[in-house]
């Protein structure tokens, strides 16, 4: 079992390389209860098995944990679909921008990033500019 699981690990970060080469960004994970997560390829380093649960993990940080009993499916994607919040809301009078990545204006005015898709984004606000993750 423990070989089944190294090799799977294996070959899931082998297909991480190979699926960032062609522009595909995240990992995908769908859950039998029909929560739906993603992870961008570029924050973590590994994907580990251990009791009974997929684990993702950043160098010593674990980013994400899911039940290997409700995993429905996992692929690797190229959208994001949501991020809940920024670090710190800025004061309620200060002009905030959000990006994404490539430089297009998503949202500009509301604090709040409840509705936007999950991913990475640049966030001017009157504190300065600052990647935000989820």
């Amino acid at each position: 079992m423990k070989k089944i699981r190294t090799l799977t690990a294996a070959l899931l970060m082998m297909a991480t390389a190979v699926c960032h080469a062609d522009g595909i960004e995240y990992l995908v994970v769908e859950q039998t209860d029909g929560a739906t997560a993603q992870t961008a390829l570029a924050s973590f380093d590994k994907i580990k098995f251990i009791d009974g649960q997929m684990v993702i993990i950043n160098g010593d940080a674990t980013m994400a944990s899911y039940p290997l009993t409700g995993l429905k499916k996992m692929y690797f994607g190229a959208g994001a679909t949501a991020i809940q919040s920024v670090e710190a809301t800025p004061a309620p009078s200060a002009t905030v921008e959000v990006y994404t990545t490539s430089g297009v204006l998503v949202q500009r005015g509301d604090a709040s990033l409840n509705g936007l898709p999950r991913g990475i984004y640049i966030v001017k606000d009157s504190r300065g500019i600052r990647k935000v993750t989820r």
